[in-house]
């Protein structure tokens, strides 16, 4: 897979940001820094081709990231 899924990835990341941002209070939008630096770190040092493991890795993230956001959420209401 071309390294550019990274920067999709990111970029998901970042609008997910401002819709939550416009959605909710701060302590969620917190939750999402840790996972856009250590994204970023792995971007800055990523090699030109994601091998399908670190792909893999990336699709269970955020499938429980999304999980996740998904329960926060509807505790919250």
């Amino acid at each position: 897979m071309p390294a550019i899924l990274l920067d999709i990835i990111i970029a998901i990341t970042i609008v997910e940001w401002l819709v939550l941002r416009l959605m909710i209070r701060r302590g969620l939008l917190l939750s999402l820094f840790p996972g856009v630096f250590l994204l970023l770190a792995f971007k800055l040092n990523a090699p030109e081709v994601l091998s399908w493991p670190t792909v893999l890795c990336l699709a269970i993230a955020g499938i429980v990231h999304a999980i996740d956001i998904y329960y926060r959420l509807k505790r919250e209401r």
